[in-house]
């Protein structure tokens, strides 16, 4: 008998929104681009969330810190 592959989908917003403050994530830009971690960042301060979102010094990855 073969085993089935699941494929999952990536949630950007449901990560950020599990952080605990203070806590800070490096995500891979093969994952997402800094452009739409940005912009998930935006829709989740919308509902109270605060997020600084960085890639200064980074080749490879993005740095995000929840704030709020």
């Amino acid at each position: 008998m073969e085993t089935t592959n699941f494929v999952t989908k990536k949630s950007l917003i449901g990560t950020l929104a599990n952080m605990s403050v203070k806590e800070v994530i490096e995500i891979n830009i093969k994952d997402f681009k800094e452009y739409s971690i940005r912009n998930a960042a935006i829709k989740l301060k919308k509902k109270g969330y605060l997020f600084s979102v960085s890639s200064a010094g980074r080749i490879d990855t993005t740095a995000v810190m929840r704030l709020k």
